[in-house]
């Protein structure tokens, strides 16, 4: 065996032990309790409510769209259940992750139908940078437009996974400091969307912190047994979360970082 592919293929392992390390986290900060939260996603399930907009979850690195799929069932299931409401964008290998973005600008302008339209955007992992890309992209024209772009798990400040191992283009796209992490922060104020942004403690893939784009606050979510990227991405808290700001509900996950979370408390939030 070369020796590059070797160096590779120890550091892939050695990383992959620090990703099933560590303590499991503190509790999610939420406005309610864990039984407030679980009779809450039992209302959401009985009770549908309809969405402003369509949405489409993105799937993450290598998933061919099993993660993206999970998420978006979900959803349906905790807003308006109805599938027509819902899409999921996978995709094959394409080198780098504009393509892929040019692949979901694609998939809006097909369900727009050559109308005015606007969607809400999902995005796991490197989805996430997905979402962003279209997002810049769309929102420069008037025919489509992204409102909001919610990331589980997406290395916004680069990935410790990708520092050590990157084989493809889009791998090395999300390395900490490379050019198109920079071109998506310069562009995030422009394309004028509203970013929540979700990361797991102890995720080793990217790295504590690197969740969150640079001066923006994040959700924090404890670390479960197993691999927490993996979690994250069928995270119940999150999932709830998002699916109450898609029905116009309040949120339930406080949000970490330089903003202070505006609106109700927890009797207004959890007791409805």
């Amino acid at each position: 065996m070369r020796a590059p592919r070797l160096a590779r293929r120890l550091a892939l392992a050695k990383h992959s032990r620090w990703m099933f390390a560590g303590r499991l986290g503190a509790p999610a900060p939420l406005t309610c309790t864990p039984e407030e939260a679980a009779r809450l996603r039992r209302r959401l399930r009985r009770t549908p409510a309809p969405i402003d907009r369509p949405i489409v979850v993105i799937s993450g690195y290598l998933d061919p769209g099993l993660y993206a799929g999970v998420v978006s069932r979900e959803l349906r299931r905790l807003t308006s259940h109805d599938p027509a409401d819902f899409r999921v964008a996978r995709f094959a290998l394409h080198g780098a992750i504009e393509p892929m973005a040019e692949c979901v600008v694609e998939k809006l302008r097909a369900i727009a139908g050559g109308a005015r339209a606007s969607f809400d955007l999902v995005g796991l992992s490197m989805g996430g940078l997905v979402a962003r890309r279209v997002a810049a992209v769309v929102n420069a024209g008037d025919e489509i437009r992204v409102e909001r772009v919610f990331t589980l798990g997406t290395p916004h400040r680069g990935s410790t996974l990708a520092e050590r191992i990157a084989p493809t283009e889009a791998a090395r796209q999300m390395r900490p400091g490379s050019d198109f992490l920079r071109e998506l922060d310069a562009a995030l104020g422009l394309s004028g969307i509203e970013l929540v942004a979700y990361q797991m403690d102890a995720d080793a893939v990217i790295g504590d912190g690197r969740g969150v784009p640079d001066g923006h606050p994040g959700h924090r979510l404890p670390r479960r047994p197993g691999e927490p990227h993996l979690h994250i991405m069928g995270d119940p808290i999150a999932i709830l979360d998002i699916a109450r700001r898609l029905r116009g509900e309040p949120a339930i996950l406080i949000p970490q970082g330089p903003v202070k979370p505006p609106g109700p408390g927890p009797e207004q939030v959890c007791n409805d």
